[in-house]
């Protein structure tokens, strides 16, 4: 999936951010491969404390954020910092 034109925005600044249900746009084929992304950057993370580009959707557009990702279930994305993204508002992953 292409990146689309987006915002960049500081992981301290997303708590700020309302999220929207960025998955009614994807097929399941694109969620699944988020989904798998999603738990590699979290190993990444977690051993390299390597950093992603994850985009996401918001009442204000999408948003994208270069940072760690600590954690990942089914309803959230745990980033460095203790900030938080509702797995159903991300629309990309970029390892």
């Amino acid at each position: 999936m292409l990146l689309a034109a987006t915002s960049k925005i500081e992981k301290e600044f997303i708590a700020t951010c309302n999220f929207t249900n960025g998955r009614i746009a994807l097929s399941k084929e694109e969620s699944r491969q988020n989904d798998r992304k999603l738990y590699c950057a979290m190993l990444l993370g977690n051993a390299f404390h390597g950093k992603v580009k994850i985009q996401f959707s918001t009442t204000e557009g999408r948003r994208t954020v270069e940072t760690t990702v600590w954690a990942f279930t089914d309803n959230f994305v745990m980033l460095k910092g203790g900030v938080f993204i509702p797995t159903e508002s991300v629309v990309s992953v970029e390892l």
